[in-house]
């Protein structure tokens, strides 16, 4: 195995999730393109406002 990085894609809010469940954190990814980095955004946004709601 020559890389040591896995492209992926996953929904929004399967990211929201693992970002409020602390199973990934923000500066652990990086976004391939501007959509991504948008929904990204959107996502981190998100999981820092239901963070203190319990589900």
């Amino acid at each position: 195995m020559k890389s040591r990085y896995v492209e992926l894609s996953l929904p929004v809010d399967v990211l929201s999730r693992l970002l409020r469940e602390r199973s990934l954190v923000a500066s652990e990814f990086r976004c391939l393109n501007r959509d991504s980095g948008e929904a990204s955004r959107h996502a981190i946004k998100s999981s820092l406002i239901r963070s203190g709601t319990p589900d």
